[in-house]
């Protein structure tokens, strides 16, 4: 008789790809900052405020593991070392863990009165996986780093103000991920330096056009810790971008990577400043 044995280390492989790939010392704070930085002007209750972050977590937690379940291949052959590269956690456990996210994502909507946020997501992203080897290389960052702004409307498409302020995370996403990419650009592909220099300026121009949204948002509600720290990083990460431009290569876009990431979360986390306080 055949007995089916509970594998003792998957719930370590599983710990350990959540470590590797999303560590919730990061991503926590992070989804807290993209669910709470719009609703500074429409307050809720704490425990209303807390489902929206955990929402937002389980959101992110599944975009990357569809992400990571995509590139599997590819990951096999430039990051062997990976938790899911070496087979550490099998490919049909994060998949199962997804499906889990997004149904408590689903419930959590009813505690955190944004209903259908799930739905407009999964609209969003699973056209994007299944279209994604015929989704143009240049088109790829604007529209799997739609989530960044989707989270901070969280479903208030009426507000000009918090419109703008979505737009500025969203166009920051992209504008990041088109400069850090670079390095994988090198090393995976070898790309010309006019293919390296078309990102640069690509992700340059994002950047830029996401502080104009941000201090328009600004504009409409006024907040002078988010001015302030808006101003500060737009010079911090206009010298990083500078050097970017200058040198488009592996070195130059892998000092972008926590810096490029930071100067636009660190504006969103002051708007929340003066709303927790």
């Amino acid at each position: 008789m055949n007995e089916k044995r509970v594998d003792p280390d998957a719930a370590h492989g599983l710990q350990a790809w959540i470590r590797e790939r999303f560590p919730p010392l990061v991503t926590f704070p992070l989804a807290a900052i993209l669910a709470l930085s719009g609703c500074v002007d429409h307050p809720a209750g704490p425990g209303r405020l807390a489902a929206r972050v955990v929402h937002a977590w389980l959101v992110l937690l599944v975009l990357r593991i569809v992400d990571d379940l995509y590139d599997l291949e590819k990951d096999r052959i430039w990051h062997p070392r990976r938790t899911l590269s070496r087979g550490k956690v099998t490919s049909r456990r994060l998949g199962r863990l997804a499906g889990a996210c997004v149904l408590a994502a689903a419930v959590l909507e009813l505690a955190s009165d944004r209903s259908g946020q799930t739905a407009i997501l999964a609209g969003i992203y699973i056209p994007f996986f299944v279209f994604k080897a015929r989704i143009a290389p240049l088109v790829q960052p604007f529209w799997i780093n739609l989530v960044f702004g989707l989270l901070i409307i969280g479903g208030r498409f009426t507000s000009p103000g918090l419109l703008c302020l979505g737009a500025f995370g969203w166009l920051a996403a992209t504008g990041h991920d088109f400069c850090h990419g670079i390095g994988d650009m090198v090393e995976q592909s070898n790309a010309p330096a006019e293919k390296l220099r078309l990102a640069a300026g690509i992700g340059i121009v994002c950047y830029g056009a996401a502080f104009a949204m941000a201090f328009v948002s600004l504009l409409i509600h006024p907040d002078w810790i988010m001015t302030l720290a808006l101003s500060l990083s737009g010079i911090w990460l206009a010298a990083w971008l500078r050097r970017l431009w200058r040198n488009p290569g592996k070195t130059t876009a892998r000092a972008l990577y926590v810096r490029g990431f930071l100067a636009f979360i660190m504006p969103l986390a002051a708007r929340m400043v003066g709303f927790l306080g």
